[in-house]
Order: C-alpha cells, then structure tokens, then sequence
C-alpha cells in the first residue's frame, strides 16, 4: 500500500480527480508514487501517471505533486495568523476554484482527501527563482538583464493575481487583530534563546510594548486615517516559492493582510537584492510600478467618488510615502520572521536543517544576511521623515528602543556582512 491509499486515495478515487482536471473519460494505466521532498509540516510526493481516454488506446504521462501534512490538522496555521486555511481549502465550493482554474500563475488543484491532510496538484517543475538566482550568483554573475527581467515578471504575475483575487468574494479569511506582536515576540524569543540567551519577563514586557504601534498599522495596512489597506495575499512569497519556465506559483495561503508582505519577501531576499546595482532606488521603481498597474486595473472597474479614491489631483499618484512606510515596517518585521524560523528550524530539526543546507550551502548565511540588512531598514525608517510624523514622536521612540535592544542582543545585526554571502 502506498503513501496515497493509506490517505484514502485509491487509483478508482484518483481517477475520478484526473477526469475532472483533464477529461470525464480518463482510465489510469498506471502511476507511482515517490518521496520528493521532506518538509517540517509536509513532505512533498511525486506522482508521474500514464493515463489514457477510453475511446482512444495511446497512452499519456503526466506529473503531479501530493503536499501530506504530517499531523492531521483541522486547519493550516499560517506564518502570521491564526487558523488561516490554505487557498486549496477555502476555494472548496467557492469562486476561488473559478479563479485558480483560469489564473496562469497559481499552480492547479486537483483534489484533496476525506481527511484533509493530503493535496494533489499541479507539477511545477524544477527550476525556482531562487535555484536560477544561486545558479548565477555561484557564477559571480547575478547582477545581469535576464535576472532582472525575471524579477519584473513575478511583479507582473502579482499585479494580476493580487488584483483579482480581491475581486472575490471570498468568506471566512481570518481577520487580523493586532497578532503581529505575539509573533513577533516568539520570533526574538527563539533567536535569543538559540543563542544561549534568556529572555526575561521584563524583557518580553517591553518588546511587546515596544511594537504595539507598528503591530496597529501593519494589522490596518496603513498609517493614515483611512480606510484599512488589506489584501488577500500569498504570505509566504520567497523566491523559493516561485517557478521559472513557466512562471508559476506554489504555496498560496488565503491571508488577509498588506500586499507589501509578498513584495518584501520577493523583493528584501539576500540573492534577489544582489540582483540590482542601486538595490533600493530600483526597489521603488517596482513597487511604484506595481501601483501604478494594479491602480489601472482598479480603474477599468470604478466609476465616480470610488475611482477618485484611487487617485490624486486628477492622476495616479506613483509611489504614496503611505506605501513605502509600511513596506519598510513589513521587511523589518519580515526579517525577523525569516532569522527566527531558520533558527527554530536548526534547533528542533537539526538534520532537516542539514539536508536544507547541503541542497543550498548559502541556506546557512540567509539568515544572518537578513539579520543585519535590519540595520539598513532602521537607518533608512528613523530618517524618513513621513514615517516619523505619522508614528510620532513616542512611538518612533518605542520602536527605537526595540531595534536597540535587538542590536544590543542580537551581535549579526552590527556585523555589517549583509554584502557577502558565505557558503559553509
């Protein structure tokens, strides 16, 4: 018995989702199952099947992936949010199952078990952005026209697919309430205490004093005195999530939150940065070019005070400092995230961390990449003058605090060696 009849998927049963992905008249020849990847929470399976049409006897292969969870879960828990539920389970009698069917980008479902712990979807292929990415910087060359023009294709790819998935309607996305400063909190717990270092209650205290503010804008995805600035987003968009040739996309969370959570974990990773001569000047040229095209898509389908919202002065403004202020809070907040997870990851599964950084000896220095790029991020917040009026003078004060008691901690952030990447 294979991995997919113990989870109740039967050749009679996985026929019956293959005749709905592809034809109602499928017969499967045969198929295997083999063990592709090994994950914290899932291991991912190979599933290469030789089907053929019942009214004709040629014989075709095609690949698909089965995502098994390890513990059975009555839902996903997502990087940010509590009870957030995958997008394969939500769009389960939703329109969401329309969009994925007729969306380019989003990998295909193809069905899921009784019990809820086993997805079988579209192959994706083998070569991610971040795997082409290494490939060139190992060569010394990643700064090159091809990279780039990859990158802006992804950012294509988000415009369309961020702008009509919040077309939907879509029930039952968590909401947000202020969650940020508990995660965040644990996120510092873990990289102190993999350090040997004991966070002491008073500590914890004032951390979680420290963000509140930025947790109140993050949650509201936006600083102004405005309307909350939320989309349903991936929430976990690292290069590694994105495959070349064709461009495709794995992993989709349904999270409700800022869409500057997908471009930071794109855009502040330690091999798509390298990828730009003046990384932050030709940063903000994209993030003011994904406004202005989802702002164009916004307007086919607004009329009066509505398409007025999108505007200012008559035109589409480029890149509202609103927009960037809560950027640079998300890759701050972001940055912590990603350090703390590959510490968790290489204290609790030592040997999956290994395997992780035998497949991608650069895997090890991501994170003290990501720790001390946070000094470039506070350089750049504490001088931006729309960030200081718009928190104000306490809270910036507060999140001044917080950094100095990270820099203070935590000796990567001082360490200045977010230029190079060693491989160990």
């Amino acid at each position: 018995m294979n991995i997919l009849e113990e989870k109740g998927i039967n050749k009679e049963k996985l026929e019956e989702m293959l005749s709905r992905h592809i034809s109602k008249d499928i017969v499967i020849a045969d198929y295997k199952v083999k063990l592709f990847k090994e994950g914290v929470k899932h291991n991912i399976y190979k599933i290469p099947i030789t089907y053929m049409h019942r009214k004709n006897d040629s014989a075709n292969n095609i690949l698909f992936i089965a995502k098994i969870s390890k513990e059975i879960k009555e839902y996903y828990y997502g990087e940010d949010h509590e009870n957030n539920r995958t997008i394969y389970e939500i769009m389960h009698g939703s329109a969401v199952a329309e969009f994925i069917e007729q969306n380019e980008y989003i990998v295909k479902f193809i069905g899921i078990n009784q019990q809820r712990d086993l997805f079988l979807m579209e192959y994706a292929g083998e070569n991610s952005l971040e795997k082409k990415l290494k490939e060139t910087y190992d060569k010394g060359q990643i700064r090159n026209l091809d990279n780039v023009s990859l990158i802006w294709q992804v950012i294509n790819a988000l415009v369309n697919t961020h702008y009509d998935l919040n077309r939907l309607k879509i029930g039952g996305i968590p909401p947000l309430q202020q969650q940020h400063t508990n995660k965040l909190h644990n996120y510092i717990k873990s990289i102190l205490e993999a350090k040997g270092k004991t966070i002491t209650e008073s500590l914890s205290d004032q951390i979680k004093e420290d963000f509140k503010p930025i947790d109140y804008h993050l949650t509201r995805g936006t600083l102004d005195y405005k309307p909350v600035e939320l989309s349903i987003i991936h929430s976990d968009l690292h290069p590694a999530h994105i495959f070349i040739d064709p461009l495709k996309i794995i992993d989709f969370k349904v999270t409700a939150g800022p869409p500057q959570f997908d471009l930071v974990d794109l855009l502040e990773h330690p091999l798509t940065y390298r990828v730009f001569e003046n990384p932050r000047n030709e940063i903000n040229n994209i993030l003011s070019t994904y406004l202005h095209k989802m702002k164009i898509l916004q307007l086919k389908t607004l009329i009066g005070e509505d398409a007025k919202k999108v505007m200012k002065n008559g035109e589409i403004e480029e890149l509202p400092r609103d927009f960037l202020d809560i950027y640079y809070l998300s890759a701050f907040y972001r940055g912590i995230r990603i350090a703390a997870k590959s510490f968790h990851l290489e204290q609790k599964y030592p040997k999956l961390y290994e395997k992780l950084v035998e497949e991608n000896p650069l895997y090890r220095g991501y994170r003290d990449w990501y720790l001390s790029h946070l000094k470039d991020l506070f350089n750049i917040m504490v001088n931006e003058y729309s960030l200081n009026k718009k928190l104000g003078k306490e809270n910036m004060n507060k999140f001044k605090h917080l950094y100095n008691i990270l820099a203070d901690n935590i000796e990567e952030i001082n360490s200045g060696i977010n230029t190079t990447l060693i491989q160990v």
